[in-house]
């Protein structure tokens, strides 16, 4: 008898573990299929996406119309490893999109040992949500630049490709940034 109750705690736990972790916490997905009229925002520039063109910040849509989307939007620098290369594509028209945007650099110092390293990082970020209208058989690309305390946030259209882009809307954010402490690297401690 107690075999069959330490079996039912164990697919009980399970179970709770499987619905706290799962699909079910983080809502649906969102799933639009190439269509004849789509809009697509595409993804990260490979091999490397220069900060100089496309923003400071790593861009992710998190979501669009509430439904979860997770999809990379842009990354600065080296984006050499293979997947994650396929547009968004969202039908023509108004969507909420909900992003999550974020910078860190790493500052440098004395690490202990009279030697030099990463003795902490700065941070700044945001998580707006946009309402964002697209037109059809349009290719857009979101990228974002760190401005001291603010995140300038463009929409770009690039249908005819990146060179001739138009900015197709900007947003002006608050970077929610803040220093960490100058923290000694972990083999310092």
């Amino acid at each position: 008898m107690k075999t069959t109750t330490k079996a039912y705690r164990f697919w009980g736990v399970l179970a709770a573990f499987g619905l706290l972790f799962g699909g079910c916490a983080t809502g649906p997905r969102f799933e639009y299929t190439e269509q004849k009229d789509s809009a697509r925002i595409e993804p990260p520039i490979k091999p490397v996406q220069r900060i100089e063109q496309y923003g400071s910040c790593s861009i992710q849509i998190t979501r669009v119309d509430g439904l979860v989307a997770s999809f990379d939007a842009s990354r600065p620098g080296a984006n050499w490893v293979p997947g994650g290369n396929r547009p968004l594509y969202v039908s023509p028209g108004k969507h909420t999109i909900t992003l999550d945007i974020g910078q860190i650099d790493e500052v440098y110092g004395k690490t202990g040992r009279n030697d030099v390293g990463v003795v902490g990082a700065y941070a700044a970020g945001s998580r707006p949500t946009l309402t964002v209208e697209f037109a059809p058989n349009h290719a857009y690309r979101f990228t974002a630049n760190l401005n001291g305390t603010v995140i300038d946030v463009t929409l770009w259209e690039e249908t005819a490709g990146t060179s001739p882009r138009v900015a197709a809307a900007t947003w002006r954010l608050d970077s929610n940034r803040g220093y960490s402490e100058n923290i000694p690297p972990v083999h310092s401690r």
